[in-house]
């Protein structure tokens, strides 16, 4: 690249081929004042702020959208830009109302600062009156544009980070303004209310609602988002030991610098008034508050106790996913040992279990095979049983930056008409539960016409020529009667995704919780090694089906059938390995699943269980929880009184993930730091504090000074964290594996192939619709929404996300409700041969006739209630079959 000779403020100075004078200027640290320009954005060159002079023609350049051109001799502070740059500022001052004492922004106002930078006090130009009403009708933000100084930097947001295209300039000349299209309200636009405009807009124009403080803040600390596995890294700003306002972190590379509504927004359920302050014990029928001392020491006793008289495999322990890598080691270490029972798991077998165990024995990873940012270099992007838009925002934006910037291709496989099927290439609207046999008829097209990658594979896979053959034989017939897609638009898909490399394969729950999920998800990661698509960038396997810390939580061995790291609990070598590491030698062999423990508890088996950070009562049918009731021991820890906790013996207050230290790893291995940004409420305690002192009294560890010396013991159990220190990962975080203290962590899997595969065609995976039901007329699927995470412990408890979404719902073709004359909002029963669910009725143009999508809310129940529901025998998953027959009633009425 050519490099580029000119003289900035009388110095000589070298610069990119491309480079702007901001750019140059910013890395020759020399300040130029900007209102509409951010790095995270293109160059607009809308404020004008920036000018420079040209010396050589005497012209004022926008620095921001100039390039550097050899011989330019620039000056930054001449009498001319600065007299320039006051007309400017006071230009825009005087169409700006005079409120900046009353302004939410205060002195956060990059106007009223550059106003003070350049001296400028009070306005002799004529006022230009503008007289716009403040729209406030959504729960997240409010726009008062008579404060809009048209930068244009929410427009840029919403169309290049977020690309959802909600804002756009109306109108020309004074009446010119950022709004929706026909200037409808936000909540009846495209808008997702990400809040990237807010964090964006240098002034009030728009501004947060119901914010706990009104004014300035300064206190702020960086972490990363607790609710899906995206690793969003963010600002917490807090006043008085409360959080009172969360910008998105920008600056880190491998981070998008936006957050999705739940991620601006749902972080206030830290100070919901229902938060466990204090131990309780309970004494007869009711939990009574407790000393730390107190509930401690009866913990370690009753399970000390326990375990001597009923032995350690009496004992079970249940992980969160919303726990940090630190507190999930120091579970099972309590497990393994302190009590040497083999019997622990964690959240992800609510969630993801299918899809890691699939993954695993496949390719011998359990997550995603490339980082998210890589999807914007992908130029084919399948995605299948998935709904990146509500489940994965920040996913779902990589996508749409690719599809609308990048021009990538986009495949997408889903009954919904959303936006992102408006932006796809080939959109197969299939009937939802026919995925698996699209996927395998993919498989034999591909085979078939000999469209298949080989450099991938090193070596021939143990089983291929019965795979090929077997695929080969297929009956492509039945893939078009199942799907509706007929076998030539087959044809062209798989031709579009074998054309290239840089093909990225995303999936979800609609694959992982469904019946007979584990064939779905090995026949998915069979079509991208098929297809190439690993170990290169823009390629790539995408599980969207992951917490904040699944993949952590799995790392350090909170799952029955591997000890930390992956390590076999059947190999006599790692059970050495951790005997030497810990003096005590771990159970070998694999444990119970969570299922497994239930059935154990419901025949005695199990006597007492250890549930951290989950609700699976709040997740599963009640009659499959109702074995908690008989426990001898329940301890629940966690940070409300769940219903789980609620039939609990002791129940430990847990800190937030803002109230405490620690780390994360997000879906894409990228280990991230956590901090404390306030204090827990009352007496609580963070879950590694709270696990040290357990593990003290049980064999004498410990305790653990901090998170950090957990981390040093954790780098020298699990290979692939031996690269992990505190202090590497303060800025960015760092991709696994990371094998020692200077790798700088693998981004991408398999750069250097793949080898000793076995590949066996999986018959289970082949799947027939069902024959409809003409007492329940409709058919009903599992619908996800962007306001709500999970079972809605948190979200529901986060004022301004329980207000968008008070209630699970039900979207419709409005033809559907005709006969029953409902309106929108109406709420209605939902009957199925299973159960009877409350929903609010939503009509949705692009749900399909005679379809209905289930949406869950805090309130009124989910698909769960409705469809078949079993534990998957293989994976020892719960399942919920993917339709499932219902219909429609007025509450109170009988058709």
């Amino acid at each position: 690249m050519e490099t580029i000779t000119i003289t900035l403020d009388g110095v000589t100075v070298s610069g990119r081929e491309g480079m702007t004078i901001l750019e140059l200027a910013q890395e020759m640290e020399i300040a130029i004042p900007t209102l509409c320009h951010d790095p995270c954005l293109k160059p607009a060159g809308a404020c004008r702020v920036c000018l420079v002079e040209e010396q050589t023609t005497g012209r004022l350049l926008a620095s921001c959208i100039t390039p550097i051109a050899p011989g330019m001799r620039i000056v930054t502070k001449s009498p001319l830009v600065e007299e320039t740059r006051r007309v400017i500022i006071k230009l825009m001052i005087s169409n700006h109302p005079e409120s900046c004492v009353i302004c939410d922004k205060g002195n956060r106002c990059r106007l009223r600062q550059l106003a003070a930078e350049l001296g400028i006090g009070h306005i002799d130009y004529d006022r230009i009156p503008s007289y716009v009403e403040v729209e406030d009708l959504n729960p997240f933000l409010s726009r008062d544009l008579s404060k809009c100084i048209l930068c244009g930097k929410c427009i840029r947001a919403d169309h290049e980070l977020v690309v959802v295209g909600a804002l756009d300039y109306i109108h020309r000349g004074f009446r010119a303004r950022p709004a929706t299209l026909f200037e409808t309200p936000l909540d009846l636009s495209d808008c997702t209310f990400c809040g990237s405009c807010v964090a964006m807009c240098p002034t009030g124009a728009l501004m947060e609602k119901d914010l706990p403080h009104r004014g300035t803040v300064s206190d702020r600390v960086a972490t990363t988002c607790a609710y899906c596995g995206c690793g969003c890294t963010m600002w917490l700003y807090t006043l008085e030991d409360r959080i009172v306002k969360t910008d998105p972190l920008k600056g880190n590379p491998l981070v998008l610098p936006a957050l999705c509504v739940r991620g601006h927004y749902g972080s206030d359920y830290l100070d919901h008034p229902d938060r466990l302050q204090y131990p309780l014990l309970r004494k007869g029928e009711e939990l009574e508050p407790a000393s730390w001392e107190e509930a401690l020491d009866y913990v370690a006793e009753r399970l000390k106790g326990i375990t001597e008289q009923w032995g350690p495999e009496s004992v079970g322990f249940f992980g969160s996913t919303q726990c940090t890598n630190e507190e999930n080691y120091l579970f099972q270490k309590i497990a393994r040992a302190g009590i040497g029972s083999p019997h622990v798991d964690n959240g992800s077998r609510l969630h993801a279990f299918s899809s890691i165990k699939a993954l695993w024995e496949v390719l011998g990873t359990s997550t995603c095979t490339n980082p998210l940012q890589d999807l914007v270099a992908a130029e084919v992007i399948f995605v299948i049983g998935a709904q990146p838009l509500e489940s994965h925002p920040v996913a779902s934006y990589r996508i749409k930056q690719a599809v609308r910037h990048k021009g990538a291709k986009l495949i997408y496989v889903s009954i919904l008409e959303d936006p992102l099927s408006h932006m796809a290439d080939f959109w197969l609207r299939i009937p939802p539960g026919t995925e698996s046999i699209l996927i395998m008829g993919l498989i034999s097209i591909l085979i078939r016409e000999g469209l298949w990658c080989r450099d991938l594979l090193k070596g021939e896979p143990k089983g291929w020529k019965t795979f090929q053959k077997k695929a080969s034989m297929m009956d492509l017939s039945l893939v078009e009667e199942a799907t509706g897609v007929n076998q030539e638009a087959l044809r062209r898909v798989v031709r579009l995704m074998s054309s290239t490399r840089r093909c990225a394969v995303l999936f979800g729950p609609l694959i992982t919780l469904s019946s007979n999920p584990l064939p779905k998800v090995k026949n998915l990661a069979y079509l991208a090694l098929l297809l190439g698509c690993l170990g290169v960038s823009g390629g790539g396997l995408y599980p969207l089906d992951r917490s904040a810390n699944t993949q952590g939580a799995c790392d350090m061995g909170t799952l029955p059938e591997w000890l930390p790291g992956y390590e076999s609990v059947e190999d006599p070598a790692s059970l050495s390995r951790f005997e030497a590491l810990w003096g005590r030698r771990p159970p070998g062999g694999p444990g119970w699943s969570l299922c497994e423990m239930l059935k154990a508890a419901q025949k005695g088996r199990l006597k007492a269980l250890f549930v951290m950070g989950e609700d699976p009562a709040g997740v599963l049918p009640p009659v499959e929880m109702e074995p908690l009731r008989g426990l001898d021991f329940l301890v629940v820890q966690d940070l409300f009184p769940t219903k789980t906790a609620q039939m609990a013996h002791v129940v430990l207050p847990a800190a937030g993930f803002a109230e405490k230290d620690g780390t994360f790893t997000s879906m894409e291995r990228r280990v991230q730091r956590i901090r404390a940004a306030k204090s827990p409420p009352g007496s609580a305690k963070p879950d590694w504090w709270i696990l040290s002192e357990i593990l003290h009294r049980l064999d004498g560890t410990g305790p653990y000074e901090s998170p950090a010396d957990v981390m040093k013991e954790i780098s020298h159990v699990v290979p692939t964290y031996r690269g992990i220190q505190y202090s590497r990962i303060e800025v960015g975080g760092l991709f696994c594996p990371c094998p020692d203290e200077r790798s700088p962590g693998e981004a991408i899997l398999f750069r250097g192939g793949l080898s000793k595969l076995d590949m066996s065609w999986q018959d289970g995976a082949l799947e027939r619709p069902k024959e409809p039901n003409p007492d329940f007329p409709l058919w009903a699927f599992r619908g996800e929404t962007h306001f709500h995470y999970s079972g809605g412990t948190r979200s529901k408890r986060a004022s301004r996300l329980s207000t968008a979404l008070p209630q699970c719902q039900v979207h419709l073709n409005p033809k559907d409700a005709a006969p029953l004359s409902l309106r929108q909002g109406d709420l209605v029963q939902i009957h199925s041969m299973q159960g009877t669910i409350m929903a609010q009725v939503s009509f949705q143009l692009g749900i399909p006739e005679g379809y209905a999508c289930v949406v869950p809310g805090p309130e009124g129940g989910t698909m769960a209630h409705l469809a078949q529901w079993q534990w998957d025998p293989i994976c020892k998953t719960p399942t919920v079959s993917a339709t499932t027959c219902i219909r429609l009633e007025r509450p109170g009425e009988r058709q």
